[in-house]
């Protein structure tokens, strides 16, 4: 989606650049209050997602609900999520299939194989002294 059709909240902002609103004391996220605004009130469990991935947008046309579970597989999809970019771990291992962390990896997550095992293997050694 293209982002010039973006249209962007020019008040206050959170650190994650989504616009933020005060109304009798109580903040609110200016992308679900557009969406109240124009379609009513959001059903419980559902959350307002971004089409365009510009938290700052409030353009209702990019704006559509979704569950917590949508909005991971949207990140997911669009390769935004923090672990998904790396190639190394912290120790400097590559992050590929070999080494890739069978636990970690069945709860969505990558984590290296080699490091886990070291861990694993320390406190192996500390419990036996």
């Amino acid at each position: 989606m293209d982002r010039s059709e973006c249209i962007e909240w020019a008040g206050n902002r959170l650190k994650a650049g989504y616009g933020r609103r005060k109304i009798n004391g109580k903040h609110y996220l200016a992308h679900r209050l557009v969406w109240e605004v124009v379609n009513g009130e959001i059903p419980p469990g559902l959350c307002v997602l971004h089409r365009c991935d510009n938290p700052p947008c409030v353009n209702i046309d990019h704006l559509f609900l979704g569950t917590l579970k949508d909005n991971a597989d949207d990140m997911l999809i669009k390769r935004r999520g923090w672990n998904q970019n790396k190639t190394h771990c912290p120790n400097g291992h590559a992050l590929i299939e070999p080494n890739l962390d069978y636990y970690s990896a069945a709860r969505g997550r990558r984590a290296c194989r080699v490091c886990r095992n070291e861990r694993c293997l320390a406190r192996w050694r500390a419990r036996k002294r």
